[in-house]
């Protein structure tokens, strides 16, 4: 079975500029992304997807592959995660190489727990019927909780079936999680079948007290520098 361990970093930037190699303490950021791939006992190309020459030598210098350039017309703010990623298998399929299974790790989220590449491969492996596995949290604040405000300004509940919860105790609200974006292995199979990076059976990797890091903004990065600080 082949495997591919993706990492997505365009240059393009804005909130922080050439954020994916800017020094998180003391390596660049898209460090530690490809530190945790190579980490891993699974046996898999780690390769970078990248517009941007800069962030290519560096992903190589870190012991990732660029074996391509992404064109500009898909890395732009709003382009999505599927032609990334069915770029990177078209590029690989016209060198040669398939792959059963992606597994996606996005730079801008480098606290990771050892382990769970292996884990979420081992899960598509032992259950066919599993299209994508993701890792997941709980959610932080009850969604049931969560208003929000009309054109008169008068705040409502954010959806009509949660006025049944507005009053509810928090320990006996349903128990809700979100995908963090940490980990998430995709069938190949599955994305050509959707025509989705995320679609079908999709099983979670669900982990309680995990710190979450996703960087977006220059808050959070230095509510990341304070996490890798402390620890």
């Amino acid at each position: 079975m082949n495997i591919l361990l993706l990492i997505p970093a365009r240059g393009g930037s804005k909130r922080i500029p050439n954020k994916n190699i800017k020094f998180l303490l003391d390596k660049p950021l898209i460090q530690y992304t490809i530190d945790y791939a190579l980490k891993s006992t699974i046996e898999a190309r780690i390769i970078v997807s990248t517009d941007n020459q800069e962030i290519a030598n560096i992903a190589r210098q870190c012991g990732a592959e660029v074996p391509f350039l992404r064109p500009q017309s898909i890395s732009q703010d709003g382009t999505p995660d599927y032609p990334v990623v069915t770029h990177c298998l078209d590029h690989l399929q016209e060198e040669g190489w398939t792959t059963d299974i992606v597994v996606f790790l996005r730079p801008t989220q480098p606290y990771r727990i050892n382990g769970e590449i292996e884990k979420a491969i081992e899960i598509l492996n032992n259950n066919k019927s599993i299209d994508c596995v993701r890792t997941t949290q709980p959610v932080p604040y009850p969604p049931y909780w969560m208003k929000t405000i009309n054109q008169e300004s008068l705040i409502e509940p954010f959806h009509p079936d949660m006025k049944k919860y507005q009053y509810t105790r928090s320990q006996e609200l349903p128990k809700t999680i979100f995908c963090d974006g940490y980990v998430d292995a995709i069938r190949v199979q599955s994305i050509k079948k959707y025509k989705k990076l995320i679609a079908g059976n999709v099983y979670a990797i669900h982990r309680d007290n995990i710190c979450f890091i996703d960087i977006d903004d220059e808050k959070d990065w230095e509510y990341a520098e304070y996490i890798f600080s402390k620890n």
